[in-house]
């Protein structure tokens, strides 16, 4: 009787971090595409800066 219930709690717990590992995967790779958009306009940046400095 334990045996069963321990089973149904652990396939409980295994479909809980399926979803949750999906969840997480698509959360990271949100970042990822943010981190590289947001990297991508600070080397804009960067450059814009460092063009001004030169000039100057």
């Amino acid at each position: 009787m334990v045996n069963t219930h321990s089973w149904f709690q652990q396939e409980k717990a295994d479909s809980n971090v399926k979803a949750n590992s999906e969840f997480q995967s698509k959360k990271a790779y949100k970042q990822k595409v943010l981190q590289s958009n947001n990297l991508s306009k600070w080397v804009f940046t960067l450059y814009s800066i460092q063009a001004h400095t030169q000039v100057s």
